[in-house]
């Protein structure tokens, strides 16, 4: 923040000034960072992050502690030190814990549709969580608790596995054992086989 915006700030604003100030200087060293060895999407990865957590931390100082009173929080807004159109859509239902705006605009996706970190965790098999190209974001779906970042993949598999009532791994196992009773019962069926049948016959 400028030093000529810090002389307009209302009374109580520092009360979260020194945490701004920290998101400010995380916001730097994101953009800072060289990215060796990232994709270009990855490199905005921790930028949509910190963007996210620094309008919340204020949202949340207003709406839910209620630390900070309508004029430290308008000023947040005026000034854009927090994301105005981001924190209107957490106070519409679904909208919640919506990472970023990017992931529910449908115009920038292949398919016309919103980023697949808006779909439930509980609609997703385990080996199809993965963050969005776009935010790096899992899931920020209401009820999952979210957003879960890609720094978060084994949160978001846990909760999946949860979901479903088994624990990651049981996935793949469940697989294969579908597929060996589906064998045999091909076989018994005279039916053609992936496998060989045991010497002697069935």
């Amino acid at each position: 923040m400028s030093h000529h915006l810090r002389k307009k700030t209302p009374e109580g604003f520092e009360l979260i000034e020194d945490e701004l100030d920290r998101f400010d200087m995380e916001m730097r060293e994101a953009e800072r960072d060289p990215h060796d060895g990232k994709r270009m999407v990855e490199a905005l990865w921790p930028i949509h992050k910190i963007h996210y957590q620094k309008s919340r931390y204020v949202f949340d100082m207003f709406y839910k502690k209620k630390l900070i009173d309508k004029k430290v929080y308008d000023f947040c807004i005026k000034y854009k030190i927090i994301d105005a159109a981001l924190v209107a859509k957490w106070k519409k239902q679904g909208y919640e814990t919506l990472c970023s705006l990017t992931a529910i605009q449908t115009r920038d996706t292949t398919h016309g549709t919103t980023n697949m970190c808006r779909v439930p965790l509980s609609k997703r098999r385990v080996d199809g969580i993965r963050p969005s190209q776009t935010t790096g974001c899992i899931s920020c779906c209401s009820g999952d608790g979210g957003p879960i970042w890609w720094d978060g993949q084994q949160e978001a598999e846990e909760k999946v596995a949860e979901s479903k009532g088994k624990r990651p791994a049981e996935d793949d196992e469940e697989a294969s054992e579908a597929a060996a009773v589906e064998d045999r019962a091909k076989r018994l069926r005279g039916e053609g086989s992936s496998f060989l049948p045991p010497p002697g016959g069935v």
